[in-house]
């Protein structure tokens, strides 16, 4: 069992892991970040280290968590790889990036991955939140597992193709439709309407889907081909040639898929 962990990243998703392992007894040796004041905002009151130098990430952690944008993963292994030696056992917090990329450096690999998102200025039940963990090998499968069910109750191994499905399948879920939230409050701002009137419809949807195949609960003109209403959106967005290309382009799409 790990006892001990280090993490090279101090932002939203190291913030909420280090905590959550915190509080479930696991030793925080080292917090590394590019801005101190950073490293010592997480690092305090967890009682870890703080530092900005990989000379001074402490050498002896279990596990060490790479929790830092995508596009610095590989300089940040780089540098990981000329003061550890190269059995320690290294994971990244990525969706969109392969296991592979530590692989190349070091013996012992693995991914740990929340497709959540996560802020630190808001504090939520770590326990709920499911996590997707895999490593280079059986017996480090069985290790992770092992470590982060002691802070969340969904935990799921994955391989490398299963993480970028489910990391595409939240960009949909999440982000894109969050941007359709964005033009639907965008479209009652135009007509001096109170978006609140909207809420009991999209709380209603995200409840139906819990219990429900999504495809099995599509509503609305496309599902049942009224081409007279979606001609009549069409026409209310003339003006907006973004909103209404994607309108013909979702329309479609839930078409095919009827």
């Amino acid at each position: 069992m790990i006892q001990s962990i280090s993490f090279i990243g101090a932002g939203n998703v190291a913030s909420h892991f280090a905590k959550a392992f915190f509080n479930a007894g696991i030793q925080i040796d080292s917090i590394l970040s590019r801005r101190l004041s950073s490293a010592k905002r997480l690092a305090i009151p967890i009682k870890a280290k703080a530092t900005t130098s990989f000379n001074r990430l402490s050498k002896d952690s279990e596990l060490y968590i790479i929790a830092v944008p995508d596009d610095t993963i590989e300089e940040v292994i780089f540098s990981l790889s000329h003061v550890l030696d190269h059995s320690a056992f290294i994971v990244h917090t990525s969706g969109a990036t392969a296991m592979t990329v530590i692989h190349q450096r070091f013996n012992n690999a693995g991914i740990i991955w929340p497709p959540q998102s996560l802020s630190k200025q808001k504090d939520i039940d770590f326990s709920s939140v499911p996590i997707c963990c895999g490593a280079s090998d059986a017996s480090l499968n069985q290790v992770l597992l092992m470590l982060l069910k002691k802070v969340s109750i969904h935990v799921q191994l994955v391989n490398d193709e299963q993480k970028s499905a489910l990391h595409l399948a939240a960009v949909f879920a999440n982000n894109f439709t969050n941007h359709m939230y964005h033009i639907a409050y965008d479209l009652c701002e135009k007509n001096k309407l109170d978006f609140s009137l909207l809420y009991p419809i999209i709380k209603e949807t995200a409840q139906k889907i819990i219990n429900e195949i999504p495809g099995t609960v599509q509503t609305g003109p496309a599902s049942r081909d009224d081409v007279t209403t979606m001609k009549k959106h069409r026409a209310l967005l003339r003006e907006q040639k973004g909103y209404k290309q994607l309108y013909s382009l979702i329309s479609k799409s839930i078409q095919d898929n009827r």
